[in-house]
């Protein structure tokens, strides 16, 4: 079995500061798009995510949206087993380490996702899109 998280990249950030001086956050996955291609040896997988850092906050201290771009590739075998919310886990830590990294340059407090877990987040996304596949 093969499968390999190829490339990971920031596609883009919406990041803009408010009055408020409370620094919660509330984290959704706010859209994911795949698109998946053949290749003689396997195949290649690209998918996007944003996710919205201050969903559901009432008086949300900024505005915090960024979009990833996370490419696979790998065997038939690997492509059974990459299941959407794996891919959402993948992101996860690469998403924390962004917010840190951002927030940490802001005359805020220095934000720090916690554990997430993955599978909820991709049923809450799926639920929220009427997507029939949950994890």
């Amino acid at each position: 079995m093969s499968l390999q998280l190829e490339k990971v990249h920031l596609i883009a950030c919406n990041f803009k500061l408010k009055d408020s001086k409370d620094c919660s956050y509330s984290l959704e996955l706010k859209h994911y798009e795949s698109q998946e291609s053949s290749r003689n040896d396997g195949f290649e997988y690209t998918a996007l995510l944003t996710f919205n850092i201050m969903s559901r906050v009432r008086k949300p201290v900024m505005a915090f949206e960024c979009t990833f771009a996370l490419g696979y590739k790998g065997d038939e075998e690997g492509r059974k087993r990459l299941k959407e919310h794996i891919v959402v886990a993948h992101s996860i830590p690469y998403l924390r380490e962004f917010v840190s990294n951002v927030t940490m340059r802001s005359p805020l407090p220095v934000l720090v996702i916690a554990p997430v877990n993955a599978p909820e987040l991709w049923r809450e996304y799926c639920k929220k899109h009427s997507k029939e596949k949950f994890a």
